[in-house]
Protein backbone atom coordinates (compact mmCIF):
# COMPACT_ATOMS: atom_id res chain seq x y z
CA UNK A 1 0.00 0.00 0.00
CA UNK A 2 1.35 3.46 -1.41
CA UNK A 3 2.14 5.47 1.65
CA UNK A 4 0.51 8.32 0.45
CA UNK A 5 -2.93 6.48 -0.36
CA UNK A 6 -6.06 7.45 0.68
CA UNK A 7 -6.69 4.64 2.59
CA UNK A 8 -3.57 4.49 4.36
CA UNK A 9 -4.34 7.85 5.43
CA UNK A 10 -8.00 6.52 6.56
CA UNK A 11 -6.60 3.70 8.69
CA UNK A 12 -3.64 6.47 10.41
CA UNK A 13 -6.42 8.34 11.37
CA UNK A 14 -8.70 5.59 12.88
CA UNK A 15 -5.87 4.19 14.40
CA UNK A 16 -5.06 7.89 16.42
CA UNK A 17 -8.77 8.04 17.12
CA UNK A 18 -9.34 4.76 18.69
CA UNK A 19 -5.57 5.22 20.41
CA UNK A 20 -6.71 8.41 21.83
CA UNK A 21 -10.10 7.04 22.92
CA UNK A 22 -8.25 4.22 24.67
CA UNK A 23 -6.12 7.33 26.49
CA UNK A 24 -9.06 9.21 27.82
CA UNK A 25 -10.79 5.64 28.81
CA UNK A 26 -7.44 4.57 31.09
CA UNK A 27 -7.81 8.18 33.11
CA UNK A 28 -11.57 7.88 32.80
CA UNK A 29 -11.29 4.56 34.78
CA UNK A 30 -10.10 6.63 37.95
CA UNK A 31 -13.34 9.19 38.58
CA UNK A 32 -16.09 6.65 39.63
CA UNK A 33 -13.36 5.47 42.90
CA UNK A 34 -12.77 9.02 43.30
CA UNK A 35 -16.31 9.79 43.60
CA UNK A 36 -16.45 7.30 46.21
CA UNK A 37 -13.89 8.85 47.91
CA UNK A 38 -15.05 12.03 48.28
CA UNK A 39 -14.73 13.09 51.98
CA UNK A 40 -17.80 12.43 54.44
CA UNK A 41 -16.24 13.63 57.75
CA UNK A 42 -17.80 17.15 56.35
CA UNK A 43 -21.22 17.52 56.86
CA UNK A 44 -21.20 20.68 55.06
CA UNK A 45 -24.00 20.95 52.34
CA UNK A 46 -22.28 23.99 50.61
CA UNK A 47 -18.87 22.61 50.80
CA UNK A 48 -17.99 24.14 47.29
CA UNK A 49 -14.69 22.21 47.32
CA UNK A 50 -16.38 18.65 47.28
CA UNK A 51 -19.57 19.99 44.79
CA UNK A 52 -17.33 21.39 41.87
CA UNK A 53 -14.37 18.14 41.75
CA UNK A 54 -17.94 16.06 41.60
CA UNK A 55 -19.45 18.03 38.70
CA UNK A 56 -15.70 18.00 37.19
CA UNK A 57 -15.56 14.17 37.05
CA UNK A 58 -19.38 13.81 35.82
CA UNK A 59 -18.49 16.00 32.83
CA UNK A 60 -15.54 13.96 32.56
CA UNK A 61 -18.00 11.01 31.99
CA UNK A 62 -20.63 12.72 29.57
CA UNK A 63 -18.08 14.22 27.37
CA UNK A 64 -15.98 10.28 26.75
CA UNK A 65 -19.58 9.36 26.27
CA UNK A 66 -20.50 12.09 23.43
CA UNK A 67 -16.72 11.05 21.69
CA UNK A 68 -17.99 7.70 21.51
CA UNK A 69 -21.09 8.28 20.37
CA UNK A 70 -19.43 10.56 17.80
CA UNK A 71 -19.10 9.53 13.59
CA UNK A 72 -15.41 9.33 13.90
CA UNK A 73 -14.86 6.90 16.61
CA UNK A 74 -17.80 4.80 15.47
CA UNK A 75 -16.95 4.30 11.85
CA UNK A 76 -13.06 3.54 13.41
CA UNK A 77 -14.52 1.01 15.73
CA UNK A 78 -17.03 -0.90 13.09
CA UNK A 79 -13.45 -0.61 10.96
CA UNK A 80 -11.62 -2.38 13.48
CA UNK A 81 -14.30 -4.94 14.08
CA UNK A 82 -14.36 -5.63 9.93
CA UNK A 83 -11.07 -5.71 9.95
CA UNK A 84 -10.64 -8.85 13.07
CA UNK A 85 -12.81 -10.51 11.23
CA UNK A 86 -11.06 -10.44 7.94
CA UNK A 87 -7.74 -11.46 9.70
CA UNK A 88 -7.40 -15.45 10.07
CA UNK A 89 -4.90 -15.34 12.44
CA UNK A 90 -7.61 -15.51 15.43
CA UNK A 91 -5.32 -13.46 17.93
CA UNK A 92 -6.90 -12.48 20.42
CA UNK A 93 -6.01 -9.90 23.17
CA UNK A 94 -6.34 -11.91 26.03
CA UNK A 95 -4.02 -14.98 24.52
CA UNK A 96 -1.41 -14.55 26.52
CA UNK A 97 -3.64 -14.56 29.81
CA UNK A 98 -5.66 -17.83 28.47
CA UNK A 99 -2.72 -19.96 27.90
CA UNK A 100 -1.21 -19.28 31.40
CA UNK A 101 -4.62 -20.77 33.00
CA UNK A 102 -4.22 -24.49 33.94
CA UNK A 103 -6.34 -26.69 31.81
CA UNK A 104 -7.72 -29.86 32.90
CA UNK A 105 -9.61 -32.73 30.15
CA UNK A 106 -12.98 -33.55 32.24
CA UNK A 107 -13.32 -36.93 34.03
CA UNK A 108 -14.59 -38.68 31.65
CA UNK A 109 -17.13 -40.51 34.62
CA UNK A 110 -18.37 -36.84 34.93
CA UNK A 111 -22.15 -36.59 34.55
CA UNK A 112 -23.69 -34.30 31.97
CA UNK A 113 -25.80 -31.22 33.18
CA UNK A 114 -29.41 -31.72 32.74
CA UNK A 115 -30.74 -30.00 29.73
CA UNK A 116 -34.56 -29.60 29.79
CA UNK A 117 -36.01 -31.71 26.45
CA UNK A 118 -37.65 -28.57 25.24
CA UNK A 119 -34.96 -26.67 25.41
CA UNK A 120 -33.43 -27.96 22.20
CA UNK A 121 -36.20 -26.61 20.52
CA UNK A 122 -36.32 -23.22 21.46
CA UNK A 123 -35.25 -19.61 19.44
CA UNK A 124 -35.09 -15.98 19.52
CA UNK A 125 -34.56 -15.25 16.05
CA UNK A 126 -36.73 -18.26 14.34
CA UNK A 127 -38.12 -21.34 14.27
CA UNK A 128 -35.60 -23.78 15.72
CA UNK A 129 -35.76 -26.61 12.78
CA UNK A 130 -35.97 -23.41 10.39
CA UNK A 131 -33.08 -22.30 8.22
CA UNK A 132 -31.67 -18.69 8.60
CA UNK A 133 -32.77 -16.15 5.98
CA UNK A 134 -30.20 -15.75 3.00
CA UNK A 135 -27.50 -13.05 3.52
CA UNK A 136 -28.07 -10.16 1.79
CA UNK A 137 -25.05 -8.11 0.47
CA UNK A 138 -24.26 -4.31 0.62
CA UNK A 139 -26.30 -3.82 -3.36
CA UNK A 140 -29.52 -5.80 -1.81
CA UNK A 141 -30.49 -4.22 0.39
CA UNK A 142 -32.45 -1.52 -1.20
CA UNK A 143 -33.99 -3.87 -3.04
CA UNK A 144 -34.41 -5.55 -0.02
CA UNK A 145 -36.28 -2.37 1.65
CA UNK A 146 -38.48 -1.63 -1.29
CA UNK A 147 -40.01 -5.35 -1.67
CA UNK A 148 -40.51 -5.83 2.21
CA UNK A 149 -42.15 -2.52 2.58
CA UNK A 150 -44.76 -3.56 -0.39
CA UNK A 151 -45.65 -6.98 1.25
CA UNK A 152 -46.05 -5.43 4.77
CA UNK A 153 -49.34 -3.06 6.09
CA UNK A 154 -47.71 -1.64 9.27
CA UNK A 155 -43.98 -2.50 9.18
CA UNK A 156 -41.44 -0.02 6.95
CA UNK A 157 -37.80 -0.44 6.42
CA UNK A 158 -35.64 1.81 5.54
CA UNK A 159 -31.55 3.01 4.40
CA UNK A 160 -30.92 5.74 7.22
CA UNK A 161 -28.38 7.94 6.47
CA UNK A 162 -27.15 11.13 8.13
CA UNK A 163 -26.72 13.84 5.07
CA UNK A 164 -30.04 13.56 2.63
CA UNK A 165 -28.79 12.92 -0.73
CA UNK A 166 -25.75 11.42 0.36
CA UNK A 167 -26.30 7.45 -0.16
CA UNK A 168 -23.21 5.37 0.95
CA UNK A 169 -22.14 2.23 -1.28
CA UNK A 170 -22.23 0.24 1.83
CA UNK A 171 -25.33 1.19 3.49
CA UNK A 172 -24.79 1.36 8.19
CA UNK A 173 -28.03 1.56 9.56
CA UNK A 174 -31.13 0.52 8.77
CA UNK A 175 -34.49 2.20 10.64
CA UNK A 176 -37.38 0.12 10.74
CA UNK A 177 -40.81 1.60 11.75
CA UNK A 178 -44.06 0.21 13.37
CA UNK A 179 -46.45 2.93 13.04
CA UNK A 180 -47.76 3.64 17.00
CA UNK A 181 -45.25 1.49 18.65
CA UNK A 182 -41.90 1.67 18.25
CA UNK A 183 -38.82 2.73 15.73
CA UNK A 184 -35.82 0.53 15.78
CA UNK A 185 -32.03 1.50 14.23
CA UNK A 186 -30.17 -1.23 12.91
CA UNK A 187 -26.41 -0.95 12.92
CA UNK A 188 -24.72 -2.91 10.03
CA UNK A 189 -21.32 -4.24 9.56
CA UNK A 190 -19.74 -6.60 6.92
CA UNK A 191 -18.31 -9.96 7.08
CA UNK A 192 -14.88 -10.34 6.45
CA UNK A 193 -15.17 -13.54 4.56
CA UNK A 194 -18.47 -13.39 2.35
CA UNK A 195 -19.18 -9.64 2.63
CA UNK A 196 -22.67 -10.30 3.64
CA UNK A 197 -24.64 -7.68 5.73
CA UNK A 198 -24.59 -8.47 9.55
CA UNK A 199 -26.88 -6.97 12.36
CA UNK A 200 -24.10 -5.55 15.03
CA UNK A 201 -26.28 -3.63 16.86
CA UNK A 202 -29.91 -2.57 17.40
CA UNK A 203 -31.12 0.25 19.22
CA UNK A 204 -34.96 0.88 20.08
CA UNK A 205 -37.07 4.00 20.77
CA UNK A 206 -40.13 5.43 21.28
CA UNK A 207 -42.32 6.23 18.23
CA UNK A 208 -42.47 9.35 18.33
CA UNK A 209 -38.73 10.01 20.01
CA UNK A 210 -35.96 11.79 17.75
CA UNK A 211 -32.77 11.02 18.71
CA UNK A 212 -29.57 9.39 16.99
CA UNK A 213 -29.31 5.79 16.34
CA UNK A 214 -26.24 5.44 18.48
CA UNK A 215 -27.82 6.50 21.23
CA UNK A 216 -30.57 5.79 24.00
CA UNK A 217 -34.30 5.58 24.73
CA UNK A 218 -35.35 7.56 27.28
CA UNK A 219 -38.40 5.20 28.09
CA UNK A 220 -37.75 2.30 30.29
CA UNK A 221 -39.43 -0.26 27.67
CA UNK A 222 -37.56 0.97 25.06
CA UNK A 223 -34.31 0.25 26.99
CA UNK A 224 -35.45 -3.41 27.92
CA UNK A 225 -36.31 -4.26 24.48
CA UNK A 226 -32.38 -2.63 22.65
CA UNK A 227 -31.06 -5.02 26.01
CA UNK A 228 -33.00 -8.02 25.50
CA UNK A 229 -32.28 -8.19 21.43
CA UNK A 230 -28.68 -7.17 21.80
CA UNK A 231 -28.50 -10.57 24.25
CA UNK A 232 -29.76 -12.59 21.33
CA UNK A 233 -27.11 -10.79 18.58
CA UNK A 234 -24.18 -11.56 20.96
CA UNK A 235 -25.70 -15.00 21.91
CA UNK A 236 -25.31 -15.84 17.55
CA UNK A 237 -22.52 -16.06 15.52
CA UNK A 238 -23.56 -13.68 12.98
CA UNK A 239 -27.25 -12.60 12.63
CA UNK A 240 -28.75 -11.74 9.46
CA UNK A 241 -30.83 -8.43 8.27
CA UNK A 242 -33.76 -10.65 7.33
CA UNK A 243 -33.79 -12.98 10.41
CA UNK A 244 -33.71 -9.54 12.53
CA UNK A 245 -36.26 -7.61 10.26
CA UNK A 246 -38.28 -10.68 10.86
CA UNK A 247 -38.01 -10.45 14.72
CA UNK A 248 -38.91 -6.69 14.81
CA UNK A 249 -42.15 -7.83 13.30
CA UNK A 250 -43.44 -9.48 15.75
CA UNK A 251 -43.87 -6.37 18.22
CA UNK A 252 -47.09 -5.09 16.48
CA UNK A 253 -48.37 -6.03 19.33
CA UNK A 254 -45.80 -5.08 22.24
CA UNK A 255 -48.01 -2.85 24.20
CA UNK A 256 -51.22 -5.23 24.22
CA UNK A 257 -50.29 -8.48 23.93
CA UNK A 258 -49.98 -10.28 27.94
CA UNK A 259 -47.39 -12.52 28.80
CA UNK A 260 -47.81 -16.45 28.01
CA UNK A 261 -46.67 -16.76 31.90
CA UNK A 262 -48.35 -14.59 34.22
CA UNK A 263 -50.87 -13.28 31.99
CA UNK A 264 -50.20 -9.27 32.22
CA UNK A 265 -49.78 -6.99 29.75
CA UNK A 266 -47.62 -4.85 32.20
CA UNK A 267 -45.10 -7.00 35.00
CA UNK A 268 -45.52 -6.66 38.35
CA UNK A 269 -42.07 -5.90 38.63
CA UNK A 270 -40.55 -3.02 36.26
CA UNK A 271 -43.97 -2.19 35.13
CA UNK A 272 -42.76 -2.97 31.37
CA UNK A 273 -44.87 -5.26 28.56
CA UNK A 274 -43.66 -8.61 27.29
CA UNK A 275 -40.65 -7.47 25.32
CA UNK A 276 -38.99 -11.15 24.62
CA UNK A 277 -39.83 -13.06 21.85
CA UNK A 278 -39.64 -16.75 22.23
CA UNK A 279 -40.46 -19.64 19.41
CA UNK A 280 -40.98 -22.58 21.77
CA UNK A 281 -41.99 -25.81 20.14
CA UNK A 282 -43.30 -24.43 16.90
CA UNK A 283 -44.57 -21.55 18.24
CA UNK A 284 -44.39 -17.74 19.06
CA UNK A 285 -44.24 -17.05 23.21
CA UNK A 286 -44.30 -13.54 24.52
CA UNK A 287 -42.82 -13.43 27.93
CA UNK A 288 -41.61 -10.43 30.41
CA UNK A 289 -37.96 -10.37 31.26
CA UNK A 290 -38.78 -11.33 34.89
CA UNK A 291 -40.86 -14.38 33.86
CA UNK A 292 -38.07 -15.90 31.71
CA UNK A 293 -37.24 -18.32 34.69
CA UNK A 294 -41.07 -19.31 34.80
Amino acid sequence: MDASSPQLTALQDQIKVLSDLQSRLSAIRQVPASLLRQPIGNNDPFNTVRTQGAKEDFQKLRELGDEIRSDSVQKALHGAKERMEADGSHLDANYRRDSRKRRRAPSPESPKPYVPADRARTSFLRLPDSDPAPPLYAGDLVRYAREFNKTQQRCRLHIWEKTRGRREDAPRILRFTIPDVLTAYLTLGYSGTDKAAIVQMLSAFGPRERKAPHSQSAYGVYQALSQEIAKMIEAEERVSVGDTVRLLCCYEDLLVEACVSCGRVVSAEGYAPPVVRLWRNGRLERRHVTCMAQ
